[in-house]
């Protein structure tokens, strides 16, 4: 019998982004709503919404909002020396010591951490058809104990 060869895994799909995906994901990182970022790019608010629910735009986006984030967190790390030195000379002190604990938690170094999403499309992807797996999964069930009891 004639040994068959594994079948090659197929190609990863292209999530390449077009230069008003690229400035949607920027618009929306940012904090922009659909309709701000539709009036922005004069496009319709549909074709934003379907560009959301694409993976390769929701990583991007992700990833863009990633990068904010720790841009941000560098510059609250960089007062951490200040918010020490208040801490160090105002410690009796009322409003002083609750400016330094406030600049302390936004440091992440007195409190949780955020969770941002997966900044990779494929994962992204991967996560869909799970949810989308289980969901007819969880349909399949229900149909045949509801055909039980019918």
């Amino acid at each position: 019998m004639a040994r068959q060869k594994p079948s090659a895994t197929p190609p990863a799909p292209d999530w390449t982004l077009t230069t008003e995906q690229e400035s949607t994901v920027d618009l929306l990182a940012s904090g922009k709503t659909i309709g701000e970022v539709a009036e922005a790019l004069e496009l319709s608010p549909q074709s934003i919404r379907a560009w959301c629910q694409e993976p390769g735009i929701r990583a991007a986006v992700n990833r863009r909002r990633q990068e904010l984030w720790d841009s941000v967190g560098d510059r609250l790390h960089s007062l951490l020396p200040k918010a020490i030195e208040v801490l160090e000379k105002e410690l009796e002190g009322e409003h002083a010591l609750l400016a330094a604990t406030h600049v302390l938690k936004a440091c992440k170094l007195y409190g949780a951490e955020r969770e941002i999403g997966s900044v990779e499309a494929v994962d992204i992807a991967l996560d869909d058809q799970r949810v989308l797996s289980r969901r007819q999964s969880e349909q399949l069930i229900w149909g045949r104990v509801s055909d039980g009891y019918a």
